[in-house]
């Protein structure tokens, strides 16, 4: 048991670190004059809930970019193989 959440956090930060750094590879791409890659797509996501009690609003926006997303199927290739 103890070993399925030690995969699942292994998987889950090696996607998040491959999002992360093709990101940065997209926007070093676009300062070298190839400003596709750095265009991002922008989704925001506003939950909020008044229950009576408890009243929460949230925040979440999600930027991509093609870099981001090829590095996210090459770190998710890397999690599978390793």
């Amino acid at each position: 048991m103890k070993r399925t959440g030690q995969s699942f956090s292994r998987i889950f930060f090696t996607l998040l670190i491959g999002l992360l750094v093709g990101s940065l590879v997209g926007d070093l791409l676009t300062q070298f004059h190839i400003p596709y890659m750095g265009t991002f797509v922008t989704r925001v996501w506003h939950p909020a809930a008044d229950l009576g009690v408890i009243q929460y609003t949230l925040a979440l926006t999600i930027r991509l970019n093609a870099m981001s997303l090829a590095g996210l199927a090459a770190a998710f290739w890397y999690a599978k193989k390793h």
